[in-house]
C-alpha cells in the first residue's frame, strides 16, 4: 500500500484485503467475489 499523508491510516485500499469467492455446498458455481474490509487487520492497533 502506498502511504498518503492525506489520509488517515484506517482508510485501506481494497487491494489491501484478500478477495475470498463462496460456493455453496454441492455446487460448482462461484458466487459474486467478496472482500471482509471490517474484517481487515486494524493498523493502528
Amino acid at each position: 500500500m502506498v502511504a498518503s499523508s492525506n489520509r488517515p491510516p484506517f482508510i485501506i485500499s481494497s487491494t489491501d484485503v484478500p478477495e475470498t469467492t463462496h460456493r455453496y455446498p454441492n455446487s460448482d458455481e462461484p458466487m459474486a467475489p467478496a472482500r471482509a474490509i471490517g474484517s481487515a487487520p486494524d493498523p493502528l492497533q
